[in-house]
């Protein structure tokens, strides 16, 4: 059975409603970047499309979604390292193909199209690369990012294509079922900055009573 936190269903809404650009504002252990990846697994398994996750450096991807990805997979019954060819940093386990990419220069950039493209901590990408990645993507764009400064997605984004955008804004308080001791260490740091270690980037995070797939198959145009 799919876990999921309230991030997950804020995100499939979204995808449902067509919307271009799905933006998760999220703090530490809101579950954001984790309920993105279950969504994307959730469409790869059932449709043949490209889906490319986008991070700073190969250290962050590694350190971020791709330490989140077995997780993620477990949760489909499927082992992640089965499905994943390190070499090539893609991950295919049904129709779809999911890579897993870095951009520190603009030329790289320039390359394929894709279907769906996921941008993880959006603010630390200059915007000369992700405009390129955007015109590149035939379908919905997910960004997340931690809520520090204003940046790209703020000034361009949100300004020039309202109406194309969700925002979506999560806490930790939207994932239910993180650990108390969790809970207890971020309250006693509210006002300072501070990062939370967990099992996952998400922590715990509650039974949702239909997995992403079922959700999929009674609306095959998500």
């Amino acid at each position: 059975m799919l876990k999921c936190t309230k991030v997950f269903d804020y995100n499939y809404k979204a995808l449902k409603d067509n919307f271009r650009y799905i933006i998760n504002q999220g703090g530490t252990s809101s579950s954001k970047t984790f309920s993105t990846l279950q969504l994307l697994v959730a469409i790869s398994l059932k449709y043949e499309k490209k889906i490319d996750v986008v991070g700073l450096s190969v250290p962050h991807l590694k350190t971020g979604v791709l330490t989140d990805m077995p997780f993620v997979c477990e949760q489909f019954g499927i082992n992640f390292d089965e499905c994943y060819k390190e070499s090539d940093k893609e991950f295919q386990a049904g129709k779809g193909k999911i890579c897993f990419l870095a951009f520190d220069k603009l030329g790289k950039a320039h390359g394929g199209r894709r279907d769906i493209l996921y941008m993880n901590e959006a603010n630390h990408l200059h915007y000369n690369i992700v405009e390129q990645l955007m015109v590149r993507t035939r379908e919905n764009i997910f960004i997340d990012y931690n809520p520090t400064n204003e940046f790209w997605v703020h000034t361009k984004v949100m300004k020039d294509e309202p109406e194309k955008a969700k925002l979506i804004r999560s806490t930790y308080k939207d994932n239910q079922f993180l650990e108390q001791t969790i809970i207890d260490m971020i309250e006693s740091k509210k006002g300072n900055n501070v990062c939370i270690t967990t099992s996952t980037s998400s922590g715990k995070t509650e039974i949702f009573q239909v997995s992403a797939i079922e959700v999929l198959e009674k609306n095959p145009k998500a």
